[in-house]
């Protein structure tokens, strides 16, 4: 008969080891609750406050029970109070004839401005109040627009098309610029092509500029390198035909462009969520269990925790 004296010996210690279960209490911190207030607006549309209260870790939370329907919500301008937010729970905005959406939150009826000083102040009876700060910058001052259709091709065999202005920075203010839009060409040749028009939407990135910059909403080009300056911006971005048809059956007939400015709560708040979803791991496939790695999130609220923070935006359109 075979023996297998190593294969025993690991029994027993396995055998050993699940006998020799002990509980062990972690003393945990004692959390004093403190008052959270979280709004990023864009600058032509209303503010939207959601208000909650920080949970300790060994708390039970409820979805339901993590906002603060009771909480005083004022909106200050340029030192001055602008008004009182109002509470909304759940009525339905129709923002198009097969849309809507619920609101939920704080809601004011001004409308943030470029360039304006504004400050929440949010008191509750459970909790001391708290005070956030922030301007809104100015609109994004870019001129003499370039735009080359026909840039290159990329490693993938996709065409590679280039934006090109002039930006203005302000000095002394940290600022995060972002460039959306998309590009339509029009059919030379309708009875050639199926469509008579296609539309192309890409992700334009700012050309030289590391990968350390993206945040959840895309590329945010920060100022460092040329505050209060003139700068000339190339942006680059590719373009996959979904259409499968050839390129010259087609022509430029327009590019729509949002050019957006950043202030630096807001830049904080996209870049370090971006940054807790990245720390979000899959470590063992079988189980399916994951871990989260802890992240200091950013706050710029006295009193409290939270980020406000804002970004303003300007539209143009060249035509060809």
């Amino acid at each position: 008969m075979t023996k297998h004296p190593l294969s025993f010996l690991m029994l027993v210690c396995g055998l050993a080891l699940l006998s020799c279960e002990r509980e062990l209490e972690v003393p945990l911190p004692t959390h004093q609750p403190r008052l959270v207030a979280n709004c990023l607006v864009r600058s032509g549309e209303v503010f939207q406050v959601f208000v909650s209260r920080s949970f300790g870790l060994n708390e039970n939370v409820n979805e339901s029970d993590i906002y603060l329907p009771d909480a005083r919500v004022e909106l200050w301008r340029d030192g001055q109070l602008e008004e009182v937010l109002q509470l909304r729970q759940g009525d339905s905005v129709t923002v198009s004839t097969s849309d809507a959406w619920t609101r939920y939150g704080y809601f004011s009826e001004h409308l943030a401005e470029p360039a304006t000083s504004y400050q929440l102040v949010v008191t509750h009876p459970d909790f001391p109040a708290l005070r956030q700060d922030m301007v809104m910058p100015s609109l994004p001052q870019v001129s003499g627009f370039e735009f080359i259709p026909e840039a290159g091709i990329n490693e993938d065999g996709d065409r590679i098309q280039r934006r090109l202005a002039s930006l203005q920075d302000p000095p002394d203010t940290a600022n995060h610029y972002r460039l959306i839009g998309f590009y339509r060409e029009r059919a030379l040749d309708t009875s050639q092509t199926q469509f008579p028009s296609r539309s192309i939407n890409t992700t334009w990135e700012p050309l030289g500029q590391p990968s350390a910059d993206w945040t959840s909403l895309g590329y945010l080009l920060p100022d460092t390198d040329f505050d209060g300056q003139s700068v000339r911006l190339v942006f680059e971005g590719d373009f996959l035909d979904f259409l499968n048809e050839p390129d010259e059956l087609y022509e430029p007939a327009y590019l729509a462009m949002e050019w957006q400015s950043w202030n630096e709560p807001a830049y904080r708040l996209a870049k370090e969520y971006a940054e807790h979803v990245s720390s979000y791991r899959l470590i063992d496939l079988e189980i399916l269990f994951a871990s989260q790695a802890p992240l200091p999130m950013y706050s710029n609220a006295e009193g409290g925790l939270g980020v406000f923070g804002g970004y303003t935006v300007r539209r143009d359109t060249l035509w060809f």
